[in-house]
């Protein structure tokens, strides 16, 4: 193993870094604390890691005092607890004279008892230590055991739409012309239809579909089978494919367990419960719970889950316009609470007589703005009925601030004394 670990450190230190398209989460990596980055298998968490390294050499790090392991690869199949003392030992012989080093281990999940490791080495190294996983409670339970007030953790995403217009070299001047509006449209329909992942976004329909399958194939067999124990392997597969099919829907694990008994399939309503946690848990899908004033009746009600990556809805045949892009806004919405304000909650609403708004968004408990989604205005009678709920909604919760994401309509408009303002996905995503 010793030889092995030599390899890899003389490796990366003469190894280029690969060419980076900047992500637009941002750590405070001055701080003396152990950073963890997780998130759904393959969002980037790696060339993340490798967009911070290269901040520390812009600021003038030697390359020796940086030190990156990713767990995943092959040769370090067979690494133990053991192992990773020997690793920083080995580390520090071939560089004898480094001072404040700076440590990214990638999938450090891998190994048992990483926390107690790396909790060691920020006491007695005087590093700075950083840390990628594929499953947040995995994480979350493990540091709240043994890392105590030592972490910060964040979550990545596949790409926001600013990302991926990035990906693909396109810059955004102050100013739009029709022709670059046109462009923009152009490219937010392929970020609707095939999602965000960095690789795929510049791969042909062909090479996208083959590679979301391969992502999802890795998903169920590395970060489900073998991480979670899961024994019933069909029973998995039809409930991620329920989730993909429920997408921007409430979706009760209760009732989809009596529909699989109703099928002849023996199962237990705990199994299905687990299953679906374990699917949240790798970040497949999220969801959001009914507002209420009262936790007690947030937690009991149904969730309505989205995915994290809308290429698994293409996957699966399914074209709904209007729920990509309400799938579109709950991520977004994630993504700003994750990177700029944890004080940020969604929730989606429903009146008693069953008026929905989609997204009810609260501000350290305050209700601070009602968002409904809707591709298609033109038709009265939809119209009707998101402005309707809409309004209802801002009377019970007290709350003004009021907007419609469209497909293309923009504008304001007040009715019924209340102003409520249509914004196109494409400016809402891009803060234009």
């Amino acid at each position: 193993m010793e030889k092995i670990i030599h390899e890899i450190i003389q490796e990366f230190h003469q190894t280029k870094l690969p060419s980076l398209i900047k992500r637009d989460l941002k750590i405070p990596a001055n701080l003396r604390k152990i950073f963890v980055i997780y998130g759904l298998r393959r969002a980037g968490k790696t060339y993340y890691l490798f967009q911070l390294i290269q901040k520390f050499l812009n600021k003038g790090y030697a390359k020796k005092q940086i030190f990156y392991l990713n767990f995943e690869d092959e040769r370090l199949a067979k690494i133990t607890t053991k192992d990773l003392s020997k690793i920083v030992e080995l580390y520090y012989q071939l560089n004898p004279r480094i001072k404040n080093p700076i440590f990214f281990f990638d999938e450090i999940q891998e190994v048992a008892c990483w926390e107690k490791f790396t909790r060691r080495l920020l006491e007695k190294a005087q590093a700075k230590i950083f840390l990628t996983g594929s499953s947040s409670k995995l994480l979350s339970r493990e540091i709240a055991t043994s890392l105590r007030g030592r972490t910060l953790s964040y979550q990545l995403f596949p790409l926001s739409l600013k990302e991926f217009i990035r990906i693909k070299n396109i810059s955004l001047p102050k100013v739009l012309t029709e022709k670059e509006k046109a462009r923009i449209k152009r490219l937010l329909k392929q970020y609707l239809r095939y999602g965000a992942y960095p690789e795929v976004a510049n791969f042909a329909r062909r090479e996208k579909m083959k590679t979301l399958q391969e992502y999802l194939d890795l998903i169920i067999y590395r970060d489900l089978i073998e991480r979670f124990d899961i024994k019933r392997l069909s029973i998995l597969k039809l409930l991620l494919q329920s989730l993909v099919e429920s997408f921007a829907k409430e979706f009760s694990a209760l009732k989809y367990c009596n529909f699989l008994k109703s099928q002849g399939r023996k199962i237990s309503k705990n199994t299905i419960y687990s299953y679906f946690d374990a699917l949240e848990e790798v970040s497949f899908f999220f969801s959001l719970r009914k507002y209420s004033a009262k936790l007690r009746v947030i937690e009991g009600s149904l969730p309505k889950v989205y995915l994290t990556d809308l290429g698994y809805a293409t996957l699966f045949g399914k074209k709904d316009l209007g729920r990509r892009m309400e799938n579109v806004v709950a991520l977004e919405l994630r993504r700003i609470r994750e990177y700029k304000d944890i004080l940020l909650k969604s929730f989606y609403y429903k009146s008693a007589d069953g008026k929905e708004v989609d997204f009810i968004i609260t501000k350290a408990s305050n209700v601070h703005q009602l968002i409904q989604v809707c591709a298609d205005l033109s038709n009265f009678t939809t119209k009707e009925r998101e402005v309707k709920a809409l309004l209802k909604a801002s009377k019970e919760l007290k709350c003004n601030n009021l907007l419609i994401i469209t497909q293309d309509e923009e504008g304001e408009e007040k009715i019924k004394g209340q102003k409520i303002k249509y914004t196109p996905l494409w400016k809402w995503l891009l803060e234009i």
